[in-house]
């Protein structure tokens, strides 16, 4: 059946590997994918762990439907602690993974420790092994990608691969899958490889059995037939979005940004090395500036002179970072730890100052200030492009604020699309909407068409009951993206606490859920419209910002069970 997959909980330092069925209960409470990765890296990392050291844990999740062809757009949901933020870090990589890891029988891999040499996962057909990498180590992404299957001898087999900037911990390094989809920004690759695991390789041929096969397959013709009347394809739009992390797809830079040209020239070089393209981009355009503004010279780039325009400046800059070499070793740490030996104050040359936040909390932060897209700012995972394309499929309705109410769980559940006015409404809407697609593992690239004529979850409800069996009410549905939603923002509520207690308070700016950001970045910023999205936002969820860690918030959740990993060790 579609529900019989399993949980492989991998200790690199003991090489045991210990697989496990999901309890129905947490099928009820979670679903899957992202919902269930949650509830495992809040389970199973140490409060105020070190995100690269061997406590961390990083997981990687299929949804609900992953591998029984419910949608042409399947994801796979990974997720950690952050290097670059210390806080949640999570990525959706399209492609085939997800469905050749339920194949091969497993539903969630939770990876935790470190290996003494480099190594690879390889999963096939309910077996899980712990093969040799130094071979691969210190390799390309493409050539590692090549090593792997001649290594197998199948060239069908899924990868998630990390290139040399994830072996050597930058902050904003990438896994890459098959097609260079990627999970940006938020330095998966970097946990990757602080437990010496070069690439993740599935290959399965166990068949998931549909419950309804007819019935499935004839609505999976009116959705293909709907999704290519809309859209002229079967692809991710994502695609051809400019700011799309795909390295064959991104638009590296602004037109008529300098450097441009150069940074064009090293796509494919940023890719191999497995660096993230905006992130990379920001930061040598950074160097860029404080370059040519006398900040810098040559003595602090190791001979480097970044002149605008420069490619083999910005090539030979690019391979520094991924190597943490010279001064790339700096800007490999990100531009928030970076400034702190360049110097806070020379955080104004990096342009525009919205990339700057972006770039350092999309995908991770629970609060992001965006200037023109408030839409953004309450994202679990923080400011989030997708977010701000996907929710014009959204009823338009003035921006009052007549929907903000302190609601809490039970209050909310059922509740219909268009009951979610205001600002902060259909963010939450949104919010849940998405959770909801990525439990069941498919894109939000297609969700937009699932839904747009609907105002409910019945559409969620139909493919779960047509693909599993499994009967769960549109108010259930509901409910369980808001638990899932919850616990990530518990998880960020949870580091960010640990974080203080270690280190204090010592920025002048905090906002309702400990994003910590010097107060002078953000002078061009609607700060009072910004706290007041993020008040709504806590009032409409019905949780206390001030104390929203809660043995009453757990109970209400029915996450008991995770109370007690609340406090960091040592923690009062």
């Amino acid at each position: 059946m579609a529900l019989n997959r399993k949980i492989a909980f991998i200790n690199l330092d003991s090489n045991e590997i210990d697989v496990k069925p999901i309890a129905g209960e947490w099928r009820h409470k979670f679903l899957g994918g992202r919902g269930l990765n949650a509830y495992l890296l809040f389970k199973h990392t140490s409060p105020g762990c070190d995100p690269l050291g061997p406590d961390n844990t990083i997981i990687f999740g299929s949804g609900l439907l992953g591998g029984t062809l419910s949608a042409p757009l399947e994801c796979t949901l990974v997720a950690a602690k952050s290097p670059l933020t210390r806080l949640l870090g999570r990525g959706t990589l399209g492609g085939f993974f997800a469905s050749e890891m339920r194949w091969a029988g497993f539903d969630h891999l939770v990876v935790k420790g470190r290996a003494r040499h480099p190594v690879y996962l390889w999963i096939h057909n309910g077996n899980i092994q712990i093969k040799k990498a130094q071979n691969i180590w210190g390799r390309g992404v493409f050539e590692s990608r090549d090593l792997i299957r001649k290594d197998l001898g199948d060239e069908n087999v899924r990868i998630f691969c990390i290139g040399p900037a994830g072996e050597n911990l930058v902050r904003y390094s990438n896994i890459t899958a098959d097609r260079n989809q990627i999970s940006g920004r938020t330095g998966m690759g970097a946990v990757l490889g602080s437990k010496n695991v070069k690439a993740i390789v599935c290959r399965g041929e166990m068949d998931i059995q549909i419950k309804h096969p007819a019935d499935a397959l004839t609505h999976q013709k009116e959705f293909l037939d709907m999704a290519l009347s809309e859209t002229g394809t079967f692809s991710c739009p994502d695609a051809a979005r400019d700011d799309e992390s795909a390295p064959r797809n991104t638009r590296l830079v602004e037109s008529g940004q300098r450097l441009e040209n150069a940074l064009y020239a090293d796509n494919n070089l940023i890719a191999d090395l497995g660096l993230d393209p905006l992130a990379t981009e920001c930061m040598v355009r950074w160097a860029g500036a404080l370059y040519e503004n006398k900040i810098i010279s040559a003595k602090d780039t190791g001979g480097l002179r970044l002149w605008p325009g420069d490619p083999k400046a910005a090539r030979d800059l690019i391979t520094q970072i991924a190597a943490r070499d010279g001064f790339g070793d700096i800007l490999a740490q990100g531009p928030v730890h970076a400034a702190q030996k360049i110097g806070t104050e020379n955080l104004k040359f990096f342009t525009p100052q919205t990339r700057l936040l972006r770039m350092h909390m999309e995908d991770t932060f629970d609060a992001v200030l965006h200037a023109l897209t408030p839409e953004s700012p309450q994202c679990s995972k923080g400011a989030n492009h997708h977010f701000e394309s996907d929710h014009n499929h959204l009823p338009k309705k003035n921006e009052d604020r007549s929907g903000v109410t302190g609601q809490r769980t039970a209050d909310l559940s059922g509740k219909c699309q268009e009951q979610f006015t205001g600002s902060a409404g259909k963010v939450l809407w949104q919010e849940l909407y998405e959770m909801a697609s990525h439990c069941l593992g498919l894109c939000m690239a297609q969700t937009p068409h699932l839904s747009r004529d609907l105002e409910d979850f019945s559409v969620f409800k139909k493919l779960i009951e047509l693909y599993t069996g499994l009967t769960i009410s549109e108010k259930e549905l509901q409910d369980c993206a808001y638990r899932c939603y919850a616990i990530e923002r518990l998880f960020n509520l949870r580091e960010s606490a640990a974080y203080r207690q270690k280190q204090g308070r010592d920025h002048e700016f905090d906002l309702p859920v400990g994003v910590r950001v010097p107060k002078k970045l953000l002078k061009n910023f609607d700060l009072k419209k910004l706290r007041r999205l993020v008040n709504d936002h806590y009032r409409l969820n019905g949780w206390d910002k001030a104390a929203v860690l809660k043995l009453k918030i757990f109970k209400e959740l029915k996450l008991s069970d995770l109370w007690p990993l609340v406090k960091p060790k040592g923690g009062r």
